[in-house]
């Protein structure tokens, strides 16, 4: 089945199960995935920014309808994430002249990024308008987006030589490790995972979790602290279990993990959720080669986003067995009004209002209003 993830999202498809300890989604990974992109194309809607980074070119025309100072321009939807690689006037005339850093303030200043206006160095004399008419006259090359920040998630375990391969197999990672739905980032390449699947780790375990049962959840295996991570999903025979601590050689194990069947085990190879399938040179970036055990990272999230990301995916995912009708709460209120009941039930998405409304008030974006 091919995956239904074609953006950047602001939870995982690893979170969202998780975040529920579902059952019923086991299986369902493009229901997860459809949901994930809803929620982030909501949050971008609802924030009027975006926060993922894309290596982008722009152009804006000067004069132009912003009404401020000759030296200023306001980027709007097209904030900046970091400094530009190319900042010009003139982006259409034979000779465009290129603003170096120095001519430049990124602002605000002391809050940035997102970098939301340029002002050009009163001091000095670069300026705006060496286009023969006002189109497009200014160019800016650079990363688009709110922030970019980076977590660590571990190195690659092989050698890519082929930039068209779309398989990428990480070693051990922090923590989960990248999910389905993050940008992955090795050296300046940009890449949208789209699916993770279970791969060798060329590890066995010696003793423990052999029996079917819940109790037997301490799981024996050479350099454990070394070779895996707290978190981390991991595959014996048909079952899959999620690492909730390593001590030494000891890992504790969540058993029957994501709907699989909690069973009996002998000794023997250990399976991890390594084998990434991504779009190779995603965001502006070029596809290339990379070498073994090349640093790898993801987009951080801003953590209120990420959580309401979850909120809205949570939610969805909830109701939509249902149909969206929140029988609970209908019980509850038909029940108050009868005078029966004592017991308030509990019903998803009633929290989602006030998790929009900071998130909105934290992160969103101002328009600025123009005439035309």
């Amino acid at each position: 089945m091919s995956s239904l993830i074609s953006r950047p999202c602001y939870s995982t498809r690893e979170e969202v199960r998780s975040a529920l300890d579902i059952k019923q989604a086991a299986y369902s990974n493009s229901q997860v995935d459809r949901i994930i992109t809803e929620a982030a194309d909501s949050i971008d809607r609802l924030c009027n920014r975006r926060f993922y980074t894309a290596l982008e070119t722009n152009k804006f025309d000067w004069p132009n309808y912003q009404y401020t100072y000759p030296y200023k321009l306001y980027l709007d939807a097209w904030e900046l994430a970091a400094q530009p690689t190319l900042f010009e006037s003139g982006s259409l005339s034979p000779s465009p002249v290129v603003i170096p850093p120095s001519n430049y303030l990124l602002q605000p200043y002391n809050d940035g990024p997102p970098y939301r206006w340029i002002e050009l160095r009163r001091d000095l004399n670069s300026s705006f308008g060496n286009n023969p008419t006002p189109q497009q006259d200014i160019l800016i090359t650079g990363l688009r987006g709110f922030w970019d920040k980076q977590i660590p998630v571990g190195q690659l375990a092989s050698t890519i030589v082929d930039p068209t391969s779309n398989v990428i197999i990480s070693s051990i990672s922090s923590g989960a490790g990248p999910g389905v739905g993050d940008v992955l980032i090795i050296d300046s390449e940009r890449m949208l995972v789209t699916d993770a699947d279970f791969t060798t780790t060329g590890q066995s375990f010696a003793s423990g979790c052999t029996t079917a049962a819940q109790n037997d959840n301490t799981m024996l295996v050479a350099n454990a602290s070394t070779l895996f991570s707290k978190e981390e999903v991991v595959q014996i025979d048909s079952e899959w279990m999620k690492i909730l601590s390593i001590s030494g050689n000891n890992m504790i194990m969540k058993r029957a993990w994501d709907g699989s069947i909690l069973t009996t085990h002998s000794a023997g190879p250990i399976l991890a959720r390594r084998a990434l399938t991504v779009v190779r040179g995603a965001l502006g970036t070029t596809a290339t080669s990379h070498a073994n055990n090349a640093a790898m990272s993801i987009q951080q999230i801003p953590g209120l986003i990420k959580t309401l990301s979850l909120a809205e995916s949570v939610v969805e995912l909830t109701q939509e067995p249902g149909a969206f009708a929140n029988d609970q709460q209908r019980t509850w209120y038909g029940q108050a009004q009868r005078g029966q009941g004592s017991n308030r039930e509990a019903f998803p998405g009633p929290g989602l209002p006030d998790i929009r409304e900071r998130a909105q008030s934290q992160f969103g974006r101002q328009v600025r209003s123009a005439v035309v």
